[in-house]
């Protein structure tokens, strides 16, 4: 019954431009007898107005609305965003945008890949990147970690390492879309690899004079490699962020992000998360806390 009044409301309102009006015709369409109460029905058709209105329709539909999906992309960093969806920053993000608020497709793709994604609007979040690479993207306003960025060399080549200035005239390697070249000196000959052990292969055959990793991703990789390799450090770290979408939707992610992320810091549950995954958490972890207050580390 409640459901033919709400059809014939919808008709009736389409040939009238008054609430009374609409009574009426209501009223004449069930014949209804003069005597019958006016007030009385017309309750039952504002009932049936405000239960069609789009507004009626939009707060009922906020009551039993789905998690929203965010897609997420990411390079494959080891102990930071494993195949298997573990790692320090899957798990900062899944305390954060933590369901049943929120379901997370976690993407892991080339860290090229990740900023084209980003760029295209085909991901809401992307993960590990340094602020200047993502254009007019909203990044975090606290970094996730502290990059630990080493020089990886032969032992034989290790022992006359004097810092920065040891890398003149070498030739260097790095990951894919990492561009560290302008950490390098001029004289340097850099060139980019599909995967750390490839590179590894090169440093011990001598096709590569140095590769530039970060300690907690070549660390692992090395172990399983078997052969000695020398790290070393000295050359400038940066702060590594989280990135979302442009517009508006982008800009209250990062608003949400922000404001839990730093209740996550302050009572000591990123520490916990960092020091769980990160065999080097220690140089990773980008605060310095005391009294459950924290400072990024440098400022």
């Amino acid at each position: 019954m409640l459901y033919c009044l709400l059809v014939l409301v919808k008709n009736a309102k389409s040939f009238c431009d008054s609430a009374e009006c609409t009574v009426l015709m209501l009223m004449r369409l069930f014949n209804l007898p003069a005597c019958f109460s006016k007030s009385v029905f017309s309750v039952l058709v504002l009932v049936g107005l405000f239960s069609a209105s789009p507004q009626a329709s939009e707060k009922h539909d906020e009551g039993v609305q789905a998690p929203r999906t965010l897609i997420v992309a990411s390079a494959p960093w080891e102990e930071f965003t494993n195949s298997d969806h573990s790692g320090y920053y899957f798990d900062v993000l899944r305390s954060v945008f933590h369901e049943p608020e929120y379901s997370l497709d976690m993407r892991l793709v080339s860290y090229p890949g990740s900023l084209k994604m980003l760029a295209d609007g085909a991901a809401d979040i992307i993960l590990g990147i340094y602020g200047n690479d993502v254009g007019n993207a909203h990044v975090s306003a606290l970094p996730i970690e502290i990059e630990d960025l080493v020089v990886v060399l032969t032992p034989e080549r290790a022992r006359n390492w004097q810092g920065r200035s040891s890398l003149e005239g070498l030739t260097i390697g790095a990951l894919e879309g990492y561009a560290f070249e302008g950490r390098l000196p001029s004289s340097a000959n850099y060139s980019e690899y599909k995967t750390q052990m490839n590179m590894l292969h090169m440093l011990k055959a001598g096709r590569l004079d140095a590769v530039l990793e970060y300690k907690s991703d070549i660390l692992p990789v090395i172990e399983r490699y078997g052969s000695p390799f020398v790290l070393k450090e000295g050359l400038p770290q940066e702060k590594i962020h989280f990135a979302f979408r442009e517009g508006p939707l982008g800009r209250a992610l990062k608003e949400t992000f922000d404001r839990r992320y730093q209740k996550l810091v302050n009572s000591g549950g990123l520490w916990e998360l960092i020091s769980a995954s990160v065999t080097d958490a220690e140089d990773s972890y980008p605060f310095v806390c005391k009294d459950n207050l924290c400072v990024v580390k440098g400022e």
